[in-house]
């Protein structure tokens, strides 16, 4: 892997530079154009077009603003790759205001009941094996829960929660609920414990034959052994179970 940075915002060697595209829309689904998109750390801004697309480069691990004039301002924390962020934002509530006399009145439309629903969809990880027992919690709340042995998930929703799926070994994600699609399946990516790359002292190694602990010199191999040796076993029962419920539905 080659270690870059972008310019003078560059403090670290083990950062590297990726691209965020998208599509940025209202609750409504329709494309917003003329979005602020940016970036916390390096300073780097863009915007979207007519269509609502965008793109942006920064360092990984960046945190991007979204910002439109009435509209909640949207923040999401990158990963450690370039991939694709599509966005939902969600408007602000309209504040008229009239005047009597010589005094000026602010009248606050009241805000119609957000309807709830029902968000379901499934969690796997980035080979597509589904992962049981992942989190997912609407993000200020206590309110959340876990997915089944297929990776399955239900929680009820309403339109602006932010959903956050976590595993452990691997990256936390959050996502958006709108209005358009009550459907999210989530791909998480494994933790740098386990994606083959270490980072010491500002230097990266994509092989594991390039570091050496001073505690255990196998710690790492053991690490990435114990990982692939859980994957294969989620396989196994994952086969084993859709074998089961196959001879079942022939025996009916």
């Amino acid at each position: 892997m080659v270690s870059l940075g972008i310019g003078r915002f560059s403090n670290s060697l083990d950062r590297i530079q990726i691209v965020t595209t998208g599509t940025i829309r209202d609750e409504n689904g329709n494309p917003l154009k003329n979005v602020a998109i940016s970036s916390n750390e390096t300073g780097a801004r863009e915007w979207t077009n007519k269509n609502g697309e965008y793109s942006i480069v920064t360092l990984d691990r960046e945190q991007l603003t979204f910002q439109k004039e009435n509209f909640i301002e949207h923040h999401i924390k990158l990963s450690n790759k370039s991939e694709r962020q599509d966005i939902y934002l969600i408007s602000e509530t309209p504040v008229t205001t009239s005047v009597l006399g010589r005094i000026a009145v602010q009248q606050i439309e009241e805000k119609t009941e957000q309807v709830s629903f029902i968000t379901k969809g499934v969690v796997s990880d980035d080979t597509a094996l589904p992962l049981p027992g992942a989190n997912v919690i609407i993000k200020g709340t206590s309110k959340g829960t876990q997915t089944d042995f297929d990776g399955n998930y239900s929680i009820e929703t309403k339109p602006g929660d932010v959903l956050v799926f976590s595993y452990v070994g691997f990256e936390t994600k959050e996502i958006t609920v709108s209005n358009v699609s009550n459907n999210i399946d989530v791909s998480l990516e494994a933790g740098d414990f386990f994606l083959g790359e270490v980072v010491v002292g500002g230097i990266s190694w994509e092989s594991s034959e390039d570091y050496v602990s001073y505690k255990d010199p196998d710690w790492y191999e053991k690490a990435k052994q114990a990982y692939k040796n859980t994957v294969k076993f989620r396989k196994i029962k994952i086969a084993k179970k859709r074998a089961l419920r196959k001879a079942k539905r022939n025996n009916k």
